[in-house]
């Protein structure tokens, strides 16, 4: 069941759309009608998140839109230590034991090539994830990305860390992101 205004997603993404080749937009999902039931079980979470994503693609012209990207945030619990490779290859499971109930995922319009500047922490470690576990919509790329800066490190050494996944009509590597 979801419980969001996909038809709201869709026209904000037709609005903003055309603006953003040259700036980011983002919205969280919680401000199209996010239940509060729906954020504390991570399976609503994730089918609601997925429905969210998919509307928002849907609302883009992509033929007349090549300079832009779609992304789905997704945020995962803070952690002290880097998870295995393979327990991110678990995909859904990963997320569902993983995902942050206390922040809802944020949808994206950005300008394509702005994508390799996200990397704005000292730590940095991202891992490709297979985005059909979640969405059953085209995307060019998906990763896991734990990072901390020098400030967080000295502080309280913790990982914050998301799940992204990126539509755009130019593919983007994971390593890219």
């Amino acid at each position: 069941m979801v419980d969001l205004d996909l038809d709201a997603i869709g026209q904000w993404a037709t609005e903003v759309s055309a603006a953003a080749d040259q700036r980011l937009f983002s919205r969280h999902i919680d401000d199209f009608g996010l239940s509060a039931e729906s954020m504390r079980d991570p399976s609503r979470l994730l089918a609601s998140s997925a429905s969210a994503f998919g509307a928002l693609c849907n609302g883009v012209d992509w033929p007349n839109r090549a300079g832009i990207a779609a992304c789905l945030v997704l945020p995962l619990e803070v952690t002290q230590t880097l998870p295995s490779p393979r327990s991110v290859l678990a995909g859904i499971d990963f997320l569902r034991t993983y995902l942050d109930r206390n922040e809802p995922p944020g949808l994206y319009l950005l300008p394509a090539g702005s994508l390799s500047q996200w990397s704005d922490r000292d730590e940095d470690h991202r891992y490709p994830f297979d985005p059909r576990s979640v969405v059953d919509i085209p995307v060019d790329s998906a990763f896991v990305r734990y990072y901390r800066s020098d400030d967080e490190i000295a502080h309280d050494d913790v990982y914050s860390g998301a799940i992204y996944l990126i539509r755009s009509p130019t593919a983007l590597s994971p390593s890219i992101g």
